[in-house]
């Protein structure tokens, strides 16, 4: 990845495995929108529970030239597909990829640009 990459690991197993997962989904993310000029990962386990996982945050913020940041949050909660980390990164950065793809469309004019609020 060409731009900077920012990640935040708050108690979460195997830091050096979860930043290699970012590193690559992020790297995924220039093929859907060349124009990234940064990228902040935060990953959190709020619960921290040894026996039986944890559910994680996990939050992705890019910044594309000539539009706001683009915001994607997955919070924690009870449902049991957040409860790994693997998908909880992959879905974030499944979201965060049809954002850039909604962006870059906005951007070229095939679409409507969404209506700002007041």
């Amino acid at each position: 990845m060409q731009v900077l990459l920012r990640i935040v690991l708050i108690n979460v197993p195997k830091p050096d495995e979860v930043r290699a997962q970012v590193r690559e989904a992020a790297a995924v993310l220039e093929r859907f929108h060349g124009r990234i000029t940064s990228c902040r990962v935060s990953v959190t386990n709020p619960g921290s529970r040894h026996a039986s996982g944890g559910h994680y945050d996990v939050h992705v913020v890019l910044r594309v030239p000539a539009c706001d940041e683009i915001v994607i949050s997955r919070p924690a909660g009870d449902q049991p597909e957040r409860e790994h980390l693997r998908a909880s990164l992959r879905k974030a950065f499944a979201q965060a990829r049809r954002r850039l793809q909604d962006t870059a469309r906005e951007l070229r004019g095939d679409i409507k640009a969404r209506a700002t609020s007041r």
